[in-house]
C-alpha cells in the first residue's frame, strides 16, 4: 500500500501533454484520511466544539455501519466527548466513496490536553475490513480570547463578537498602532502578522512578542497604510496568529461619502444592500457602490399645489455615518419641508438606536437647520448639532453601513401667487463631507376640473360591472398630462389613459369601473347559490340540450336565498350598499380629485320583482308574463321554477317581513293589498295534460320539463306563460322563482286582481253627494231595500186632489194617489258592468222577463239595456200606485246583468190613520170617473158640431160674396 506519483504523455500533430497522475494504495477494509482527528486548541467551554468523522470502505461490496462508540482516554476531569445526534448506525458505505457517518462533539472540563478514541464497526465479514476501525481524538483547552485593536477602542475580539472595523480614508496616508491584549490564562506569543492588501504594510514586528495574563501589550506593531489611485472603497484584513489562537483585524479602506437617490414616489423600504461575503483571510474585498442620484427637480406644478419628492441617502461605506445639518439655500418664502420617514438597515429593519428624527420647517431666507424630534437643539450654520449634553455633539442621524434614510422632501406653492421658477439647493452636511442637491421647481396657473365632478356610476350586484368614462377639463395655461386615477376603495378599479388635455379643452382620461365583489365584505355571497348544487346544476345545463331533465326547486336552494337575505340585511345595517368615495388625480402639474357614487343594489334578472297580472273577470282567465333583463357581460341562462305548495306556504309566512325589510315600494304595495291565493295562479295546459286547462302553482308534473331561456349580454326575453284564474273579487298574490347562473335564485312576487261588476243603489245621502260632485260613500251606505214612504202631508195632498178630481176638477198627470220615487244606481266593482233587463215579480216568485209591474210597483225601463262603468251613476224610477188597503206593500226587483243577477226588496209603508179617507177619496173619484167620461164626451160633440157650423158659414159667406163680383 502507498501512494504512487507518474506522468502520461499525450503528443500530436500540434502539440505535447504531459499530465502528471497520482494513485493511492490502500489494503482492503475500511479507512480513515487522517491518522488522528484533533479538535485544535479551545477556548470557549459555553458551547461544544464540534469534528466530522469521514471514512472509506476499500472493498467489492458496499458496507454498512453497524456500531460506533466514542471514548474518553486521558484529559481533565469534566471534559465529554459524544456523538452527536445525527450520528448513527445503518449508514451504507459504497466501495472508494467518502462518507461522513458521524460528527464528534467535546465540551472541555478545563485547561489541558485531552485525549480520546472514536471506534467504527462494520458488517464486513472476512479480511481487513472485519476488524473496527480506530481513530485517535486529540486537543487542548485553554480558556480566554484575544483581543486587537488600533490606538483606541472598539475593541476587536477573537470570541464572536460584533467586529468593529479599523477605518482608513481614502487618499490619505496614515499609520497606526495596534494594542493586544487577552484572558487565557498563560503567556500569548505573537508568531505573524500579515496584510494581503499591498496599499498596507506591517511595519515593525518584533522577533518576540509576548503577552503576559493580564497585561495590555500597546506597541504590539505599527501598520502603515500607502493609499493607490484607483481603489477608494474596499475591505482588507490584518491576520494575527499565537501560540494559543489566531485572529483577524478588519481594514476598511472608505470616502466616507453618502450616495443619494432621488424618487417620486416613495420607495420600497431597501433599495441598497450591503452585504459582502466576509473576506478570507488576509484578502482585500470590493465593497458595492450605490450609486449617485441627479438633483432634486419638482418640475412643473400648479399654483396652490404641493409635490413630493423622496431623497433616499445611502451609506455604501462599511463605517458609520453621521448627519450633522441640513440647510435650505435660494428659495426666500417658498414654504420647503424636509420630514425623515424611515431608516431602514440593510437587512430591512428599522435600527435599534436612533438619535433623532428630521423635520425642516418653512424655508427661510439663508436657509434653515435640520431640526431633531427628541428634544435635540437646532444646529447651527455652520452645520454642527449640539445638544448640549455633557458627552458632546450628538448627530441628528446616524446612518450604520449599508442603512438608508427616506426623506420626504415636499414643496407647497400656497403662498406663491404667480407663475414663476425657483431653483435653490438642499445641503446635507456630515461628518465627512458637505452634499448639496440642487433643488428646483417651476409653477404654472390654472386648474383641472371633472364633467361631472360627481360621477354616478348607478346599481351594480355580483356579476354585473357598471362601467363610467371619466372626462376632464383643463383650465390650465399649459397641457396637463392626467398619469393616473387611483381610489381607496378595491370595488372602484379606474383604467387610466394617461392622456393630456389641452389647455382650456377637454378630453377622456380614463375609465371607472364598479365591481362590488372586490371590497371583501362578503356581497359576493349575495348571488352565490348552495355547493351541493353548483356542480349537478353546472353539468345539467351543459347537457340540457341532449337530456333537458327538470330539476325542481330544492330546500337548500330556499335555504340559500334566506341566508342571502340575512347577508343583505346586514349590508344595509351598516350602510354598506351607497357607497361615497374621492378618487385621486395624479398629474404632472397639481394633484385633483373627484367624487364617484355607486349603489349595491338586490341582485336580480327581472325587470321587476313584482309581476301585475291585472284585473281579470272572476271565473274567466288571461296569462302574464315575467321581463327579464340580462345587464352582465356574459350569457345567462334563466328557468321558471314553480314551488310545491309546502314551498309557497313557507315562502309566504316569510315574505311580508322580508319585503318590509327590503323596501320596495310595490312589492310593499302588494303585500298589503292583496291576500295570498296560489291556486288562482297556475301554467296553461301542458300538451301531455288532455283533461285539465292549467296547473296550479306547485303542481307542475315532473315529466313536463320547463324551457331554458338563453339571454346574450345587454339582452331582454319573457319568460313564461302564467295563467290567473280568480275565484273571488279582490286582489290576490303568489311567488314564483327563476334559477339563472347570474343571480342563482329570483323570487317574483305575481300579482291579480279578481274582479267584475257590482251593481248596488245608493243611498240617499250619497246620492246627494254625488248630486253635488262629491265623493260617495262606501258600500256599507248603500240601500238594501228600495222603499217607498209617504208621509202624513203627502196622503192629505193626495186625498184633497182626489177629492177635487171627484167634483169636477182638472185632471193631473200622474194621478194623486201615484208616487215615484227615484234611485241612484252605482257599479262598486273594478271593471265594467252591463244590465240586460229587470222584472218585478212577487217575492220569491221567479222572474219573467217583460214583467215591469206588480202589487202597484212598476219600473218604466225595465225592458232596457244598459252598461255602466266602475264608479258610473245612473237614475232609477220606481212607481207606487197606491190602493190605501193597506199600511205595507211588498214586492221585488230583480235585475239581470253581466255579473249575474241581484234581487232589490221593493217595499211602500203608508200612514195607517190616513188610509180611510185617502180610500174614501179614492173610491169617490173612481165613482165620478163614468159621469166625468159622459161630460167629457157631450162637451167634445159640442165642440165639433161648433166648429162644424163655424166652417159652413164662412164657406157660404165667401159663395156669396163670389157671386156679387160676377157680371
Amino acid at each position: 500500500s502507498g501512494t504512487y506519483w507518474g506522468y502520461v504523455h499525450v503528443r500530436s500533430e500540434k502539440v505535447a501533454l504531459t499530465i502528471p497522475m497520482e494513485v493511492v494504495v490502500a489494503r482492503g477494509g475500511l479507512h480513515h484520511e487522517r491518522r488522528e482527528l484533533s479538535f485544535g486548541t479551545l477556548t470557549s467551554r459555553s458551547s461544544p466544539a464540534t469534528l466530522p468523522v469521514t471514512v472509506t470502505s476499500y472493498t467489492e461490496a458496499p458496507l454498512v455501519v453497524s456500531k460506533i462508540f466514542v471514548k474518553l482516554e486521558k484529559g481533565v476531569e469534566g471534559t465529554e466527548l459524544f456523538l452527536s445526534d445525527d450520528s448513527g448506525m445503518g449508514r451504507v458505505l459504497h466501495p472508494s466513496i467518502p462518507r461522513t457517518i458521524a460528527t464528534i462533539q467535546c465540551i472541555p472540563g478545563g485547561e489541558g490536553d485531552f485525549v480520546g478514541t472514536v471506534s467504527i464497526t462494520t458488517n464486513a465479514t472476512g479480511g481487513r475490513a472485519r476488524r473496527p476501525l480506530d481513530v485517535t481524538i486529540a486537543g487542548t483547552a485553554h480558556f480566554g480570547t484575544l483581543r486587537a485593536s488600533f490606538d483606541a477602542p472598539p475593541i476587536r475580539s477573537s470570541d464572536g463578537e460584533k467586529r468593529e472595523p479599523a477605518v482608513f480614508l481614502a487618499g490619505r496616508s496614515d499609520e497606526r498602532v495596534l494594542s493586544l491584549t487577552h484572558s487565557f490564562s498563560s503567556p500569548v506569543r505573537l508568531q505573524h502578522a500579515e496584510v494581503s492588501d499591498p496599499s498596507f504594510r506591517v511595519k515593525e514586528l518584533q522577533e518576540d512578542i509576548v503577552v503576559q495574563p493580564g497585561w495590555a501589550l500597546e506597541n504590539a506593531l505599527s501598520l502603515v497604510f500607502a493609499p493607490n489611485a484607483t481603489a477608494t472603497n474596499y475591505a482588507a484584513a490584518l491576520l494575527l496568529v499565537t501560540n494559543v489562537t489566531s485572529t483577524s483585524v478588519p481594514l476598511v479602506v472608505t470616502e466616507g461619502r453618502l450616495r443619494h437617490l432621488v424618487h417620486a414616489s416613495k420607495p420600497d423600504p431597501v433599495l441598497f444592500s450591503l452585504n459582502p461575503p466576509a473576506p478570507a483571510e488576509g484578502e482585500a474585498q470590493e465593497l458595492p457602490d450605490a450609486g449617485m442620484g441627479g438633483p432634486i427637480d419638482f418640475e412643473r406644478l400648479g399654483l396652490g399645489s404641493s409635490r413630493v419628492r423622496h431623497l433616499q441617502l445611502v451609506n455604501p461605506t462599511p463605517v458609520s455615518v453621521s448627519l450633522r445639518g441640513c440647510f435650505l439655500r435660494g428659495f426666500g418664502t417658498a414654504a420647503v419641508r424636509v420630514v425623515l420617514d424611515d431608516v431602514r438597515d440593510q437587512h430591512g429593519t428599522p435600527p435599534v438606536a436612533l438619535h433623532g428624527s428630521v423635520v425642516l420647517g418653512a424655508g427661510l431666507e439663508g436657509g434653515s437647520a435640520l431640526r431633531p424630534s427628541a428634544g435635540a437643539e437646532q444646529p447651527s450654520p455652520g452645520g454642527s448639532s449640539s445638544l448640549g449634553s455633557a458627552g458632546g455633539p450628538v448627530p441628528l442621524l446616524l446612518l450604520e453601513p449599508g442603512s438608508s434614510a427616506f426623506l420626504r422632501v415636499e414643496v407647497n406653492t400656497s403662498l406663491s401667487t404667480v407663475a414663476e421658477r425657483k431653483e435653490g439647493s438642499l445641503e446635507l452636511h456630515t461628518n465627512y463631507e458637505k452634499l448639496v442637491l440642487p433643488l428646483s421647481y417651476e409653477t404654472v396657473q390654472g386648474n383641472l376640473s371633472f364633467v361631472p365632478a360627481v360621477v354616478r356610476v348607478g346599481l351594480a350586484f355580483p356579476g354585473v360591472v357598471v362601467r363610467k368614462l371619466l372626462t376632464a377639463q383643463s383650465f390650465y395655461t399649459q397641457p396637463v398630462t392626467v398619469a393616473a386615477i387611483t381610489s381607496p376603495d378595491p370595488r372602484f378599479v379606474i383604467r387610466s389613459l394617461n392622456v393630456s388635455v389641452p389647455p382650456g379643452g377637454r378630453a377622456k382620461v380614463g375609465e371607472l369601473i364598479f365591481d362590488p365583489t372586490l371590497g371583501g365584505d362578503g356581497v359576493h355571497r349575495l348571488t352565490s347559490g348552495p355547493p351541493s348544487l353548483n356542480a349537478r346544476l353546472t353539468r345539467r345545463y351543459e347537457e340540457w340540450s341532449e337530456s333537458p331533465v327538470h330539476m325542481p326547486l330544492e330546500a337548500a336552494e330556499l335555504e340559500a336565498l334566506r341566508n342571502r337575505r340575512q347577508q343583505w340585511a346586514l349590508l344595509k345595517a351598516r350602510a354598506g350598499t351607497d357607497l361615497h368615495q374621492r378618487l385621486h388625480v395624479e398629474t404632472d402639474l397639481a394633484p385633483a380629485s373627484l367624487t364617484a357614487r355607486a349603489t349595491v343594489a338586490w341582485p336580480q334578472i327581472v325587470a321587476s320583482p313584482v309581476l301585475a297580472c291585472g284585473a281579470v273577470h272572476v271565473g274567466s282567465s288571461s296569462t302574464c308574463s315575467i321581463d327579464v333583463r340580462n345587464r352582465a357581460a356574459s350569457p345567462v341562462w334563466v328557468e321558471l321554477l314553480l314551488p310545491t305548495e309546502e314551498q309557497a306556504e313557507q315562502a309566504e309566512a316569510e315574505q311580508e317581513e322580508w319585503v318590509l325589510k327590503r323596501g320596495h315600494r310595490d312589492s310593499v304595495q302588494a303585500i298589503k293589498v292583496a291576500s295570498a291565493h296560489h291556486a288562482a295562479f297556475g301554467l296553461p295546459k301542458r300538451p301531455a295534460d288532455k283533461w285539465q286547462d292549467s296547473w296550479p302553482l306547485g303542481r307542475t308534473p315532473q315529466e313536463a320539463p320547463p324551457k331554458l331561456h338563453l339571454i346574450p349580454p345587454g339582452g331582454e326575453a319573457r319568460i313564461g306563460s302564467i295563467r290567473f284564474s280568480p275565484t273571488r273579487l279582490g286582489a290576490v298574490r303568489s311567488t314564483v322563482y327563476l334559477r339563472s347562473n347570474l343571480t342563482w335564485l329570483d323570487e317574483v312576487l305575481i300579482v291579480g286582481d279578481g274582479g267584475g261588476g257590482r251593481l248596488a243603489v245608493l243611498s240617499e245621502a250619497s246620492a246627494a253627494k254625488a248630486e253635488r260632485g262629491d265623493p260617495i260613500g262606501t258600500a256599507e251606505d248603500d240601500e238594501g231595500v228600495l222603499r217607498v214612504t209617504l208621509s202624513s202631508e203627502e196622503l192629505a195632498g193626495a186625498e184633497s186632489k182626489l177629492q177635487a178630481l171627484a167634483a169636477g176638477g182638472e185632471s193631473t198627470t200622474p194621478l194623486p194617489h201615484v208616487f215615484v220615487k227615484s234611485f241612484t244606481l252605482t257599479n262598486r266593482g273594478n271593471l265594467n258592468l252591463r244590465v240586460d233587463w229587470m222584472s218585478v215579480q212577487p217575492a220569491g216568485s221567479p222572474a219573467r222577463q217583460g214583467s215591469c209591474s206588480h202589487g202597484g210597483f212598476s219600473v218604466a225601463e225595465c225592458a232596457s239595456s244598459f252598461s255602466l262603468a266602475p264608479g258610473s251613476l245612473r237614475r232609477l224610477d220606481v212607481v207606487y200606485e197606491a190602493d190605501f188597503r193597506s199600511e205595507l206593500a211588498a214586492a221585488e226587483l230583480e235585475v239581470h246583468s253581466s255579473t249575474g243577477t241581484v234581487t232589490f226588496p221593493l217595499e211602500a209603508r203608508l200612514r195607517q190613520h190616513m188610509l180611510p179617507r185617502c180610500l174614501s177619496a179614492l173610491r169617490t173619484y173612481e165613482r165620478s170617473r163614468p159621469l166625468l167620461t159622459t161630460r167629457s164626451l157631450l162637451t167634445a160633440v159640442c165642440l165639433v158640431l161648433v166648429t162644424y157650423c163655424a166652417a159652413r158659414i164662412v164657406h157660404l159667406r165667401l159663395k156669396l160674396q163670389e157671386g156679387r163680383g160676377k157680371p
